[in-house]
């Protein structure tokens, strides 16, 4: 049986232990580790071995992957998770292709979502796991079969980057019977 937080705390580790990484996270990717590992870590690194399928597995002998978890947590502790539904795992160097651990996980920013769904407040897609962590996680992103995250997108206000993603979400929102439709949308 996969123990999600156990690999994750590897990744994590993996990552606060090589200072190099940390560095090229920051410079060459424009992340803000600052953000991104206070308190419960919200990326890791790790080898990873890839299948056709979309799923990975953690391998020696695989590529170099920047690890985040898919899942909710508690708002009012900040980036503390409560519970993992999946990990999303990409190459740097091609953020737009990604895979999930176990196939489970629809959305990164799932409570950021509840929040603003909430608060009325517009909730900011980005295309990518990589544009997530660079959102420091104040933003979603579509990562899983894209029919089960249907009811994610219900009734909110959306933002977008690009027409592109705007009109995948439209569809996606298209498909889910008696849905009330999002309101999406593209930003300047």
């Amino acid at each position: 049986m996969i123990c999600l937080d156990d690999e994750f705390t590897r990744a994590v580790t993996t990552l606060e232990t090589n200072q190099k990484a940390k560095e090229w996270l920051t410079q060459s990717l424009g992340l803000n580790l600052e953000i991104l590992l206070r308190g419960r870590a919200m990326l890791g690194i790790a080898k990873i071995r890839r299948d056709k399928d979309g799923i990975f597995e953690f391998s020696e002998e695989g590529v170099k992957a920047i690890i985040t978890p898919c899942g909710v947590y508690d708002p009012s502790h900040e980036c503390i998770w409560d519970e993992f539904h999946d990990l999303v795992a990409f190459e740097p160097s091609q953020p737009k292709n990604w895979w999930l651990r176990d196939g489970s996980g629809v959305v990164l920013g799932q409570p950021e979502i509840d929040c603003r769904r909430l608060r009325g407040i517009p909730i900011r897609f980005v295309s990518t796991p990589l544009d997530y962590l660079r959102a420091g996680c104040k933003a979603a992103c579509l990562v899983g079969n894209v029919s089960l995250g249907c009811e994610e997108l219900l009734g909110l206000r959306i933002t977008c980057s690009d027409i592109k993603l705007a009109a995948h979400l439209h569809l996606t929102a298209l498909r889910s019977a008696n849905a009330l439709m999002p309101n999406i949308v593209v930003e300047d």
